[in-house]
């Protein structure tokens, strides 16, 4: 939708509506704008991602769950890098079927392999901020194109 369509939709809402439905009318349109740009971003993310791959040996994705493992899939699928995962010290590693470290074992060894963040939870990147870990914090966003390209593979 362009800029003048939106706001010519705004100016009926407006004549019509009360100001809460406004409101929601304004917020909708923000919403679509983000998601329409970060649609445009998700490429141009993706590639960053590969070409840090193509300079690496190994890395490690924080996360062995559906994001991390769909990450590494669609990794593997376009880079020769070795990749492992990571784990919270709280998590069990027999539940992953995936090589898991532990992510004490990763700070206490000094690992120099960039880490990609791959999972939602927000305390992950509090946890590797106070040890002082560089990461790549794999914008949500692209995980939904991820699994979709994923699920499509292993049909």
């Amino acid at each position: 939708m362009q800029e003048k369509d939106a706001e010519n939709y705004r100016k009926i809402i407006e004549q019509h509506y009360e100001i809460d439905e406004l409101f929601l009318y304004d917020k909708a349109v923000n919403i679509n704008k983000n998601t329409l740009i970060k649609k445009k971003n998700i490429k141009i993310e993706i590639e960053k991602l590969i070409c840090i791959c193509h300079n690496e040996n190994k890395i490690f994705i924080y996360g062995a769950g559906q994001r991390g493992r769909a990450l590494g899939i669609f990794l593997e699928e376009r880079t020769k890098v070795h990749i492992e995962y990571i784990i919270s010290d709280d998590r069990c590693k027999s539940e992953f079927d995936v090589n898991v470290h532990y992510l004490s074992d990763i700070v206490r060894d000094k690992c120099n392999c960039p880490i990609f963040v791959a999972v939602a939870d927000g305390e992950v990147r509090i946890n590797l901020k106070n040890s002082n870990i560089n990461y790549i914090d794999v914008p949500n966003y692209i995980f939904p194109f991820i699994k979709e390209y994923v699920e499509m593979l292993l049909r």
